[in-house]
């Protein structure tokens, strides 16, 4: 699970501000999911000095967290108990490496637009091969399609806004924007290749979806050589700074953190352990309606609130 690097722009202006609040640590902590902030991170993070000594890179990680999920993904499909108890832990183990590849990267100062676009690739990958071997394994095909679009739509919020809020408070950047920027110039000089490509289409989805009243301001700023998209987006990023520790701010963090999609990951793999597949999915679709309709209310909520716009 990569989080975003930030890169260098006129949005850095706002920087001065987070520089001068309190550490944005304890404030970024609360957009991670309970049992990514207490146990995977902490084992990833143990486990980095040990992977440094290699020639791993966190790309290569991610691929092999890809992978691990496409296993998981057959042994649902093979139906036994063990199989699918072996399906558990291995979703499991994908999600360590899916921390440790984001890890990783910011040790080794080596974070990249491309290797989050890849990071997002290899979830997406990984969450419609369990979906769909939940499908065959259950023959329930509605409700395991239903299940995919509502952990589509939780991964799609909490990517989006925990980008938004954790680069604005930690270092002064709106890598949404930005990220978004710089893919729409390498595919403009036909310098992009399918990774670049699928997540300008991923960040527009999440603009559709997430902030559709923006999209029309958006795009004008891509296009214009000026500057003036870099200047509106910092001072949307000095709002969000500004208002960090109010209590509209806090609810959306919380929301944020509500709304990942390891969450649901977490509630499936329960179903894999206990056998009860088809509950565990129904669980997941109550849960994903209610937690991303409370996320939207309470980070618009916030974003209004602040002052700043939605992307």
């Amino acid at each position: 699970m990569q989080q975003p690097a930030s890169t260098p722009s006129v949005e850095r202006a706002a920087l001065s501000a987070c520089q001068g609040a309190d550490n944005p640590e304890p404030l970024v902590e609360r957009m991670i999911d309970p049992l990514n902030r207490y146990y995977r991170y902490p084992v990833a993070r143990w486990a980095v000095p040990y992977v440094r000594r290699t020639r791993v890179s966190p790309n290569q990680l991610t691929v092999l967290h890809t992978a691990i999920g496409l296993a998981a993904a057959a042994c649902v499909v093979r139906g036994s108990a063990s199989a699918r108890i072996g399906a558990c832990l291995l979703a499991e183990l994908r999600l360590i490496v899916d921390c440790l590849d984001g890890v990783l990267a910011r040790a080794t100062h080596t974070a990249t637009t491309y290797g989050r676009t890849l990071d997002a690739l290899g979830d997406a990958v990984s969450y419609v091969a369990l979906c769909m071997a939940l499908a065959v394994a259950t023959g329930a095909w509605m409700l395991a399609l239903s299940v995919l679009a509502a952990g589509a739509l939780m991964a799609w919020m909490h990517d989006f806004y925990a980008r938004k809020f954790s680069t604005a408070l930690r270092a002064g950047t709106d890598s949404v924007y930005e990220q978004l920027r710089e893919k729409h110039e390498a595919i403009a000089a036909r310098g992009a290749g399918f990774v670049i490509r699928f997540g300008y289409a991923f960040d527009w989805l999440q603009i559709l979806f997430l902030a559709p009243h923006a999209r029309r301001a958006i795009a004008p700023r891509l296009r214009d050589p000026s500057g003036a998209g870099d200047a509106a987006a910092a001072a949307g990023v000095r709002s969000i700074v500004a208002h960090a520790h109010s209590r509209r701010a806090r609810a959306a963090f919380r929301a944020v953190s509500v709304v990942a999609g390891d969450n649901a990951l977490a509630i499936l793999n329960v179903g894999l352990l206990t056998g009860r597949l088809v509950a565990a999915e129904r669980i997941v679709l109550l849960y994903g309606m209610i937690a991303a309709t409370a996320g939207l209310v309470l980070c618009h909520r916030f974003l209004k609130h602040a002052g700043a716009t939605a992307a």
